[in-house]
């Protein structure tokens, strides 16, 4: 499965760089490349990122308001910072403030590894949203036996109840 990564980066050959870097770094993804906050806006609603990389200073826009936006719209989607702009107590700053990692454009080396930790942790997030959903289903379904069980129990009707809760098993194993 690809990886699709949003790169908010308003220079040109900085966005070649961070794209050649991740090609040469052996990760497979698709990339898109917007500049303008509308643009990212739009990109962040019409398709499924994975990821996304930004830049922390833009003209008329900045990465830490593309954090916000991305917390609120998509609040599962890694979010690096691939930036020159920022002194490390920025950086401890955009990270305990939801950033996954900050990567310094003199150093984009790290930008593999950090973009490989970021689909890590983001499909685990997603196997455990799925396995919550299952839980939940399964909960649902325990309730809704027990509940006609107990109508069953409560008119006496023990024999019936019996019968019903062995179909529901059956169903149970049957779906699976």
């Amino acid at each position: 499965m690809a990886c699709s990564i949003l790169v908010l980066e308003d220079s040109a050959v900085t966005a070649r760089r961070i794209i050649e870097e991740i090609r040469l770094g052996g990760f497979e993804c698709d990339t898109s490349i917007v500049a303008p906050r509308e643009d990212f806006i739009a990109a962040i609603r019409v398709s499924a990122t994975d990821i996304i990389l930004a830049d922390q200073t833009l003209p008329g826009f900045s990465g830490t308001e593309a954090l916000s936006i991305t917390a609120l719209s998509c609040p599962d989607t890694p979010f690096l910072f691939v930036t020159a702009t920022v002194d490390t107590e920025m950086a401890l700053d955009l990270i305990h403030s939801g950033a996954m990692d900050v990567i310094f454009k003199d150093k984009l080396e790290r930008l593999v590894p950090a973009i490989k930790r970021a689909w890590h942790h983001r499909c685990e997030r997603l196997a455990g949203h799925t396995a919550m959903r299952r839980l939940e289903n399964k909960t649902r379904q325990l309730q809704a036996i027990t509940d006609t069980m107990s109508v069953f129990l409560q008119t006496g009707n023990c024999q019936k109840a019996t019968g019903v809760l062995l179909a529901q098993a059956l169903e149970q194993t049957q779906s699976q």
